[in-house]
């Protein structure tokens, strides 16, 4: 996989995460000293950090192959980041409690899956499910 395909990869789920804790602060906006909405906001942070983590190691619209220093580096970055999310520990909180909340942290702990996937064997296979 070349550096801008695994900018994509890995930008894509990085993106759902800061993407869906922003429109859950914005559902918790009410009370924003909330367990709820502090976890959310460093869920946020963390996905950020990943970002400026994937930019830094890949840049931006480079064709050439990763080199393996580079993807050890990267890859610990993203197992940072994911070690920081799963801190948060959102999926216990009571932010799973209405419908659409409780969907968007889904999509968030789905991310979260597929970057620790990553981490741990450099993998980015898209975890959609098999069409017949």
């Amino acid at each position: 996989m070349n550096s801008r395909e695994l900018a994509h990869e890995l930008r894509t789920p990085i993106n759902h995460i800061v993407g869906y804790s922003e429109m859950l602060m914005e559902d918790l906006a009410a009370d924003p000293g909330s367990d709820g909405y502090r976890a959310i906001a460093a869920v946020r942070a963390a996905a950020r950090d990943m970002l400026t983590a994937v930019n830094g190691h890949l840049g931006r619209g480079a064709d050439s192959v990763v080199p393996a220093e580079v993807l050890a580096g990267l890859r610990a970055a993203i197992q940072s980041g994911v070690e920081q999310l799963s801190s948060q520990r959102i999926d216990e909180s009571s932010l799973a409690q209405s419908p659409a909340s409780a969907s968007d942290v889904a999509k968030i702990l789905g991310a979260c899956g597929r970057l620790s996937q990553f981490a741990a064997t450099g993998d980015l296979s898209p975890h959609h499910p098999t069409q017949p």
